[in-house]
Protein backbone atom coordinates (compact mmCIF):
# COMPACT_ATOMS: atom_id res chain seq x y z
CA UNK A 1 0.00 0.00 0.00
CA UNK A 2 1.53 3.17 -0.92
CA UNK A 3 1.06 5.83 1.91
CA UNK A 4 1.95 8.95 -0.20
CA UNK A 5 1.81 12.18 2.40
CA UNK A 6 0.87 15.41 0.94
CA UNK A 7 3.57 18.01 2.26
CA UNK A 8 1.94 21.16 0.60
CA UNK A 9 3.63 24.34 2.50
CA UNK A 10 1.10 27.29 2.87
CA UNK A 11 3.01 30.76 1.14
CA UNK A 12 3.18 33.63 3.33
CA UNK A 13 0.38 35.08 1.76
CA UNK A 14 -1.68 32.17 2.74
CA UNK A 15 -0.37 32.34 6.65
CA UNK A 16 -1.42 35.92 6.93
CA UNK A 17 -4.53 35.42 5.99
CA UNK A 18 -5.32 32.54 8.11
CA UNK A 19 -3.62 34.28 10.95
CA UNK A 20 -6.18 37.65 10.30
CA UNK A 21 -8.87 34.90 10.24
CA UNK A 22 -7.95 33.28 13.79
CA UNK A 23 -7.36 36.64 14.93
CA UNK A 24 -10.79 38.30 14.23
CA UNK A 25 -12.16 35.00 15.58
CA UNK A 26 -10.73 35.01 18.58
CA UNK A 27 -11.48 38.93 18.64
CA UNK A 28 -15.42 38.35 18.27
CA UNK A 29 -15.34 35.55 20.45
CA UNK A 30 -14.00 37.62 23.52
CA UNK A 31 -16.57 40.59 22.37
CA UNK A 32 -19.22 38.21 22.73
CA UNK A 33 -18.06 36.96 26.09
CA UNK A 34 -18.21 40.86 27.50
CA UNK A 35 -21.15 41.96 25.99
CA UNK A 36 -23.16 44.33 28.63
CA UNK A 37 -26.20 46.61 28.83
CA UNK A 38 -25.67 49.52 30.33
CA UNK A 39 -28.69 51.09 32.28
CA UNK A 40 -28.81 53.43 35.21
CA UNK A 41 -30.56 53.40 38.87
CA UNK A 42 -31.04 57.34 39.80
CA UNK A 43 -27.84 58.88 38.72
CA UNK A 44 -25.66 56.04 38.52
CA UNK A 45 -24.91 53.51 36.17
CA UNK A 46 -24.94 49.92 36.12
CA UNK A 47 -24.38 46.65 34.09
CA UNK A 48 -25.42 43.23 33.54
CA UNK A 49 -23.70 40.91 31.50
CA UNK A 50 -26.35 39.99 28.28
CA UNK A 51 -25.72 36.21 29.31
CA UNK A 52 -28.10 36.41 32.13
CA UNK A 53 -30.90 38.47 30.37
CA UNK A 54 -34.13 37.00 28.60
CA UNK A 55 -35.79 40.41 27.69
CA UNK A 56 -36.14 43.97 28.15
CA UNK A 57 -39.33 45.18 28.67
CA UNK A 58 -41.72 48.20 28.47
CA UNK A 59 -43.56 48.72 32.19
CA UNK A 60 -47.04 46.72 31.39
CA UNK A 61 -50.27 46.79 33.51
CA UNK A 62 -49.83 44.89 36.40
CA UNK A 63 -51.09 43.98 40.35
CA UNK A 64 -49.32 45.29 43.59
CA UNK A 65 -48.80 42.97 46.39
CA UNK A 66 -48.93 43.72 49.42
CA UNK A 67 -47.38 42.07 52.94
CA UNK A 68 -44.26 41.04 50.80
CA UNK A 69 -40.49 41.98 50.10
CA UNK A 70 -39.82 45.98 50.18
CA UNK A 71 -38.06 45.49 47.13
CA UNK A 72 -41.20 43.25 44.93
CA UNK A 73 -43.38 46.14 43.05
CA UNK A 74 -45.86 43.37 41.66
CA UNK A 75 -46.65 40.86 39.07
CA UNK A 76 -47.27 41.90 35.59
CA UNK A 77 -48.10 39.25 32.83
CA UNK A 78 -45.38 38.64 30.07
CA UNK A 79 -47.21 37.01 26.74
CA UNK A 80 -49.18 34.86 29.06
CA UNK A 81 -46.54 34.05 31.81
CA UNK A 82 -46.91 35.41 35.17
CA UNK A 83 -43.33 37.33 36.23
CA UNK A 84 -42.73 38.99 39.40
CA UNK A 85 -41.53 42.51 39.39
CA UNK A 86 -38.32 43.66 41.77
CA UNK A 87 -37.04 47.27 42.18
CA UNK A 88 -33.15 46.69 41.36
CA UNK A 89 -32.69 50.21 42.64
CA UNK A 90 -34.43 49.46 46.25
CA UNK A 91 -32.80 45.97 46.27
CA UNK A 92 -29.12 46.50 46.00
CA UNK A 93 -30.04 49.59 48.64
CA UNK A 94 -29.59 53.12 46.02
CA UNK A 95 -33.05 54.47 46.18
CA UNK A 96 -36.78 53.89 46.97
CA UNK A 97 -39.37 53.24 44.33
CA UNK A 98 -39.90 56.42 41.98
CA UNK A 99 -43.04 57.36 40.48
CA UNK A 100 -43.46 55.90 36.88
CA UNK A 101 -41.18 57.01 34.06
CA UNK A 102 -41.70 56.43 30.40
CA UNK A 103 -37.90 55.50 30.29
CA UNK A 104 -38.04 52.83 33.03
CA UNK A 105 -38.09 49.60 31.74
CA UNK A 106 -38.06 45.80 33.19
CA UNK A 107 -35.03 43.46 32.74
CA UNK A 108 -36.38 40.07 32.25
CA UNK A 109 -34.10 37.39 34.09
CA UNK A 110 -34.13 33.49 34.21
CA UNK A 111 -33.07 32.00 37.48
CA UNK A 112 -31.49 28.56 36.74
CA UNK A 113 -34.71 26.67 37.12
CA UNK A 114 -36.27 28.68 34.59
CA UNK A 115 -38.37 31.46 37.23
CA UNK A 116 -38.83 35.04 35.24
CA UNK A 117 -37.87 38.21 37.41
CA UNK A 118 -38.16 41.37 36.40
CA UNK A 119 -36.44 44.33 37.31
CA UNK A 120 -37.22 47.60 37.13
CA UNK A 121 -34.48 49.67 36.01
CA UNK A 122 -34.50 54.14 35.16
CA UNK A 123 -33.43 54.01 31.70
CA UNK A 124 -31.45 51.70 29.72
CA UNK A 125 -28.77 53.04 27.90
CA UNK A 126 -26.85 50.46 25.63
CA UNK A 127 -25.26 47.47 24.58
CA UNK A 128 -21.67 47.58 25.37
CA UNK A 129 -18.35 45.58 24.83
CA UNK A 130 -15.95 46.18 27.56
CA UNK A 131 -12.17 44.74 27.46
CA UNK A 132 -11.55 42.39 30.37
CA UNK A 133 -8.61 45.00 31.21
CA UNK A 134 -11.09 47.46 31.94
CA UNK A 135 -12.73 45.29 34.17
CA UNK A 136 -11.50 45.01 38.03
CA UNK A 137 -12.87 42.92 41.04
CA UNK A 138 -15.17 45.57 43.13
CA UNK A 139 -13.51 45.63 46.94
CA UNK A 140 -15.71 47.29 49.39
CA UNK A 141 -16.19 47.67 53.43
CA UNK A 142 -19.75 48.76 52.99
CA UNK A 143 -22.29 45.56 53.51
CA UNK A 144 -25.08 46.61 51.89
CA UNK A 145 -24.80 47.06 48.32
CA UNK A 146 -21.37 45.82 47.90
CA UNK A 147 -23.03 41.70 48.14
CA UNK A 148 -24.78 43.01 44.44
CA UNK A 149 -21.72 44.05 42.75
CA UNK A 150 -19.40 42.01 41.61
CA UNK A 151 -17.05 44.22 39.44
CA UNK A 152 -16.30 48.06 38.45
CA UNK A 153 -16.08 48.52 34.77
CA UNK A 154 -14.69 51.69 33.21
CA UNK A 155 -17.34 52.58 29.85
CA UNK A 156 -16.44 55.66 27.77
CA UNK A 157 -14.12 57.41 30.70
CA UNK A 158 -17.10 56.12 32.99
CA UNK A 159 -17.16 53.59 35.87
CA UNK A 160 -19.82 51.68 35.60
CA UNK A 161 -20.74 49.32 38.49
CA UNK A 162 -21.38 45.50 37.14
CA UNK A 163 -24.24 43.45 38.92
CA UNK A 164 -23.70 40.12 40.49
CA UNK A 165 -26.80 39.00 38.76
CA UNK A 166 -27.11 34.95 40.79
CA UNK A 167 -26.56 37.18 44.12
CA UNK A 168 -29.60 39.43 43.11
CA UNK A 169 -32.04 36.54 42.24
CA UNK A 170 -30.92 34.51 45.91
CA UNK A 171 -31.85 37.83 47.44
CA UNK A 172 -35.07 38.46 45.56
CA UNK A 173 -36.19 34.93 46.18
CA UNK A 174 -34.55 34.48 50.31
Amino acid sequence: MNNKINKKFLTKKELDNWARYYSTLKEKQENEENQWLIFTLGNEKFSILIDYLDEISTIQNGVGIKNCKANIIGLMNLRGETVVIADLGKLIGIRNTPEPEPEQRILVISDQNGCKTGFLVDNVKCFAYINESDISKYISDEASSSQFIKYIAKFKEELVACIDVPAILNETWN
